[in-house]
């Protein structure tokens, strides 16, 4: 019998990343987990409810940290 999967891409269960806790998440932002805390309660960052569980896709705090850059302008650096 043929693999379906055959001569594709990874599968979709090997391209996803595993969730990340609280504490994993204060870490890889670099604040507290108070922060991340009041960030979830005020919906600033996206997050993923198990239960009552709180989990964060690391790909989503990819995306959260590149629209949180500020302060660069290329005109202004002479590049743009």
């Amino acid at each position: 019998m043929p693999n379906v999967h055959e001569g594709s891409d990874a599968s979709e269960s090997e391209l996803r990343q595993p969730l990340l806790t609280v504490r994993e998440a204060a870490r890889y932002l670099a604040v507290s987990v108070s922060t991340i805390y009041g960030w979830v309660w005020q919906r600033r960052i996206p997050f993923v409810k198990i239960g009552r569980a709180v989990r964060f896709d690391s790909r989503d705090l990819e995306t959260f940290v590149g629209a949180s850059k500020q302060g660069y302008n290329n005109r202004a650096a002479g590049r743009g």
